[in-house]
């Protein structure tokens, strides 16, 4: 950064409460006249760090019969009633509850007359009204113990996948090439019959939610199925009749619009799947729906404390949507994307006999695996506020 600039550095004088915004030879001039403490801190904006002035540049500019104010300097910090301005600054937050400002005051006030407990009470209460709020993040880290800050929630939000784009695209075979070929190869043996795609579908149903669930709580590498049989009911029971219901409810009004033209003569078929195939408003609604809905059922049902009937509510769903709003969008046009590449490479494929059934088994793992590293990634983001919204809090929050 070049400090010659008129750009301002936001400075916390020993013992202050308050920020200050100045100019790099402002600073100097207040370090050179002894108005500076060496302990006083400074923002520099592309290290993103706060520093001492003893660790800056500036600390040759300091001399230690220079370190406090003289003659006629006016103090830097004057004696405060903080107890009395923490009273008015609590009754300034019962009269305006969700004011960011008031809110940071109070906590900043309270650590001036030691109560460090209820500082970082107010820090809660400011990331709970703007979660990840970056100069509420700043200053609890800065001010109350590593400790406390720590339990804070909605204090930071693990990065998106997007930002490491090697391990999305390593991350199907990060446990080796027979993690994706051996479901591969059962996918193929699956595909020949519809019968038989009835247990593929399920297995990669599943499938996708386990690498949702271990994705979101961290985890660098697909699962191994370790809870497969130590908890067959979170793993399988839960997430399946969670999927089922999902379809069910989603397809249960545009078989009732089906139902009707048969009824009233609309349509000459008596098939409901026959109306609806044919029908292209239908059809294309009811496409466009699922692509929406059911991803975000299966991402809420993989957590493992995801009670069915939350997952089998449109309103916590749609709700849900709302919350992650576009990073929800990106991830279902990325999983698009995927489907759109895999089937234009196997119409290519496709011209080679026999090759085009193998690869789809092998493009399928590969979209299963990535899409749910995507939206684990996703539910890992919006966690706190997913858990804060089926706890009945707000929404917003």
């Amino acid at each position: 950064m070049n400090r010659t600039t008129k750009t301002q550095f936001p400075i916390l004088q020993e013992g202050a409460l308050k920020e200050e915004l100045w100019e790099w030879s402002d600073i100097e001039a207040l370090a050179k006249t002894g108005r500076l403490s060496p302990n006083s801190l400074i923002f520099f904006a592309d290290e993103d760090v706060w520093k001492k002035v003893s660790d800056t540049d500036l600390a040759a500019c300091l001399e230690p019969a220079k370190t406090a104010p003289t003659g006629d300097d006016k103090p830097l910090v004057e004696d405060r009633d903080y107890e009395r301005e923490y009273e008015d600054v609590l009754s300034e937050i019962r009269a305006r509850p969700d004011d960011l400002n008031t809110i940071r005051h109070a906590a900043e006030v309270a650590l001036a007359i030691g109560n460090t407990k209820a500082a970082r009470d107010h820090y809660q209460r400011g990331l709970e009204i703007k979660p990840y709020h970056p100069r509420v993040v700043q200053e609890a880290k800065r001010n109350l113990p590593r400790s406390l800050w720590k339990t804070l929630r909605f204090l930071e939000k693990p990065p998106h996948i997007w930002e490491d784009p090697v391990r999305l695209a390593t991350y199907p075979i990060s446990r080796g090439p027979l993690y994706m070929l051996i479901p591969a190869l059962v996918l193929w043996g699956l595909s020949w019959t519809v019968w038989t795609a009835v247990p593929a579908v399920t297995m990669l149903v599943l499938w996708a939610m386990e690498v949702v669930r271990v994705a979101s709580r961290g985890d660098r590498r697909p699962p191994l199925w370790n809870g497969l049989l130590s908890d067959p009911m979170g793993t399988v029971v839960r997430p399946l009749l969670a999927a089922v219901g999902a379809v069910a409810e989603l397809c249960l009004p545009f078989l009732m619009i089906a139902a009707v033209f048969v009824f009233f003569g609309q349509s000459g078929d008596t098939g409901l799947i026959t109306v609806i195939r044919k029908s292209p408003i239908i059809s294309v609604v009811m496409f466009t729906a699922g692509l929406f809905y059911i991803p975000a059922v299966l991402m809420l049902a993989s957590a493992h404390s995801a009670r069915v009937r939350d997952v089998l509510n449109p309103k916590y769903v749609v709700t849900a949507v709302r919350i992650m709003e576009g990073e929800y969008i990106t991830s279902l046009v990325f999983v698009l994307l995927l489907l759109g590449v895999a089937w234009g490479l196997g119409t290519l494929v496709g011209l080679i006999p026999f090759a085009a059934r193998l690869f789809y088994a092998a493009a399928t793992t590969y979209v299963v695996l990535s899409s749910g590293l995507v939206l684990g990634r996703l539910h890992s983001r919006f966690k706190e506020r997913l858990d804060q919204l089926k706890r009945g809090g707000s929404s917003d929050a």
